[in-house]
Order: structure tokens, then C-alpha cells, then sequence
């Protein structure tokens, strides 16, 4: 029997998720809600859906077993309440929210409701940083760094810090949460942001830099660097993290997380850069757990989001009050 899947939002990350469900078997995309009537016409065109402007339709009329709310943070609360009381199954863009608060009393909601819940954290679905993880599993890490650098978004939502939460919780939010997967929860977050640097962009409000310093319950240490830069891939290759324990190396590279590995006694391995394939791993395990209500599958539960969204948002915290923020 095939799946009635539906799609809450109509940006750059729903048609990653539309590609993907496409190669899916069982699986049908009965309909797309969003605003914007153009986009959500020319992504419903390319898998034969529905369109709605009014997610609460889509849900009153549609018999759907999952849905993917893809909105920004800014747009949370009610969507995640009028999911939980039509579909067993939904999958929530990262950020959850820009408030914690919220965060918990929608999980709250979910576990109530007995909902299915994927985050949409897809590097943990990386082989690579899978990889990682069972490395260092036994050989604990000393040292943790990354960053990402991008050029700036467009969309007038994301350069607003009020409605975003900034580049670190939109964007470098991966890069933390895959650490937390493979070297374990972060206790204490110390940050740095510098403005005045980008003065060209209409809206934009938010951190121009961050450095984000960072203590982990196991005593590791580590930092992540954020900004805004002109033909930013160039810079560190745009997107990376390292993770060294005193034996081992492993060094991430790009959006696809790339591994290079290197052991004190010489031994390397290599993963190569995935592509949007993962979206396809993600996806195929979320709707297998829906399938099965069976949550156990899903690799970023909600309440495990919210530990990343903490980290983030302690992040801001610190810069605005020049302090360190424990969690």
C-alpha cells in the first residue's frame, strides 16, 4: 500500500525532499501547502500533487500518513499542532524554533498525540560521520573545530536574527549537531560576534562573524566559526569539521561531509562527499518508521533536537550577554 505524504512549505529545501521522495517505491506526494501559489504549483506539477495555500486544507482533506513541515523557524507552533492531530508521521525541518520554551511544549504535544518524529538532521545519516562515531566511541577526543561560510541568503526572513536566529542556529546548527552525535553533549558555550562588517545587505540584523567556543561533558574542547563572505567555498572549503583524539584524525569537508582519517600508526581512510542522496537515506528512514511506528529507527528524535537547538541558542545568549552559558 502505498503512502500519502504531504509537504508544508514550498522553498529550496522542499524540492530536495520532493527529488528524493521520487525514488522512494510506496511512496506519493498527494499534496503541497504553501503561500506561495507559484512555487507550490510548479513543485506539485513535477510529482502530480495537489496544491493548497492553507496547510490546515491540505490536512482537513487529505488522507495523509506523514507530513514534512518545511518552514522556518519563526513559523512554528501551530503547524506542529495541526499535524500531530491529522497524521501519524511528521517530519520538521531544522531549526525546531527560535525558543526552547516552545520547543517543549511542542514535544509535549507529540508525545501526547503518540507522533512519529524525524528531525531533519541529515548529516547523522552520512556513513562518514557514522564512521566517526563508532571510531570514537572508544578513543575519546581531545578537540573539536568547524565552520561554514556561506555566501548571504536572499530570503528577507533569514537575515532577520528575530525571525532566523542567525547563521549559527540556521545554518552551523549541522555541524553542531553532528559533534553532539559523534563526541557527545556540549555543557558549556562561550561566543563571540563581530558587526559592522556587512553594511551592503537590506535587513540584515544579525551577527556579521561568530566564534563559538565550546566545553563537552566529556572534556573535550571546541570551537565553530560562522559568516557571510563572498564566494565563501573558498574559504576552508565553505563547510568543515575536525574531530582528534590523541590516535586518530578525522577531517569533514564539505556540504556532502567528506572524510579523510588518519591514525597515529599511518593508517587513512576516505569517504567521498555525499551528494543530495541523502535526503533520499533520511527520508526512506523516516517513512520506514512511520511505517512500523517504530521511532526507535530515526537517528534525530525531537527531544534530541533540542538539545542542538539549546546549544545554538546558548550561542546567542552568550554574544549578547558577553558571558559564558551553561546548559
Amino acid at each position: 500500500m502505498s503512502m500519502n505524504v504531504g509537504i508544508i512549505g514550498t522553498g529550496w529545501v522542499a524540492s530536495k525532499h520532493l527529488a528524493a521522495l521520487q525514488k522512494l517505491s510506496g511512496v506519493s506526494v498527494a499534496a503541497i501547502a504553501g503561500r506561495n501559489a507559484t512555487r507550490a504549483n510548479e513543485l506539485a506539477r513535477q510529482v502530480g500533487a495537489k496544491t493548497y495555500e492553507d496547510y490546515h486544507n491540505m490536512l482537513n482533506i487529505e488522507n495523509l500518513d506523514a507530513a514534512f513541515i518545511l518552514l522556518p523557524p519563526h513559523l512554528r507552533g501551530e503547524v506542529e499542532t495541526a499535524c500531530a492531530a491529522h497524521v501519524p508521521g511528521v517530519l520538521v525541518e531544522k531549526p525546531l524554533s527560535n525558543s526552547l520554551t516552545q520547543a517543549a511544549e511542542i514535544k509535549k504535544m507529540f508525545d501526547a498525540a503518540g507522533t512519529i518524529v524525524s528531525v531533519a538532521y541529515m548529516m547523522r545519516y552520512h556513513n562518514s560521520v557514522e564512521r566517526a562515531r563508532e571510531i570514537f566511541k572508544n578513543d575519546r577526543p581531545a578537540l573539536v573545530t568547524g565552520h561554514w561560510f556561506s555566501t548571504l541568503p536572499s530570503s528577507a526572513w533569514w537575515r532577520d536574527m528575530s525571525l532566523s536566529g542567525g547563521q549559527f542556529a540556521q545554518q552551523c546548527t549541522h555541524l553542531v549537531d553532528a559533534a553532539r552525535y559523534i563526541v557527545g553533549e556540549i555543557a558549556t558555550v562561550s561566543a563571540f560576534g563581530a558587526t559592522g562588517f556587512i553594511n551592503d545587505a537590506a535587513g540584515y540584523n544579525g551577527n556579521d562573524a561568530m566564534a563559538v567556543n565550546v566545553l563537552f561533558d566529556s572534556g573535550a574542547v571546541g570551537n565553530f566559526s560562522v559568516g557571510c563572505y563572498p564566494r565563501a567555498e573558498s574559504i576552508g572549503n565553505g563547510i568543515g569539521l575536525y574531530i582528534a583524539s590523541r590516535e586518530t584524525r578525522c577531517s569533514f569537508s564539505g556540504w556532502g561531509m567528506g572524510l579523510e582519517i588518519e591514525t597515529a600508526d599511518g593508517h587513512t581512510e576516505h569517504f567521498e562527499e555525499d551528494g543530495d542522496g541523502i535526503f533520499e537515506k533520511e527520508d526512506s528512514v523516516f517513512l520506514e518508521a512511520v511505517r512500523k511506528h517504530d521511532s526507535s529507527l530515526i537517528r534525530s528524535s525531537y527531544s534530541d533536537a533540542m538539545r542542538t537547538l539549546g546549544v545554538t541558542l546558548a550561542a546567542n545568549e552568550s554574544c549578547r550577554r558577553g558571558r559564558s552559558v551553561s546548559l
